[in-house]
């Protein structure tokens, strides 16, 4: 991943940026930082590129519009949208390898004490499940396929 921004939008508060390494530019990520900490995907089955980017925009202008407590008054702070050009296969590959390595760090020296705590065998599951995850994270880095993904249902919306 080489992410390089291409532009900035003083006035629309926007930073424009691409992956370089992608084989194919087929989803944007939109990150609001510091009030979101991991950027959200946005993609669309069949969608062109000018669709994902009016999606993108509108996401910017949600999370704006979140009630979010303010690092400083909007007079001197206001936060800018990053809205990033990306393959969909490498996000997920960042994901999947993230997860994995959350999921084995739970083997690591900084949850001995609380594995001492719990009954041997399960200490033992949760070590060999950590290792299994660190060594599926390794496999994911190598370029190992990714799990089916599945399409996420409509969802109506609660309110």
């Amino acid at each position: 991943m080489n992410i390089q921004r291409l532009s900035t939008d003083f006035n629309a508060r926007l930073h424009v940026e691409q992956d370089t390494d992608a084989q194919e530019l087929n989803c944007l990520t939109v990150a609001l930082p510091p009030y979101t900490s991991i950027p959200i995907v946005v993609h669309r089955e069949g969608a062109g590129m000018d669709a994902l980017w009016a999606d993108a925009l509108a996401m910017v202008a949600h999370l704006r519009a979140q009630p979010w407590r303010e690092v400083h008054p909007t007079t001197v702070f206001q936060p800018f949208g990053i809205i990033s050009a990306r393959n969909l296969e490498d996000v997920r590959r960042e994901h999947a390898i993230r997860r994995e390595m959350m999921i084995g760090e739970l083997s690591l020296p900084a949850h001995l004490e609380h594995m001492a705590s719990i009954s041997g065998t399960e200490a033992r599951a949760r070590h060999e499940q950590g290792v299994a995850s660190l060594c599926r994270a390794l496999d994911l880095m190598d370029g190992a396929p990714l799990p089916a993904s599945f399409p996420c249902p409509p969802l109506k919306a609660l309110h």
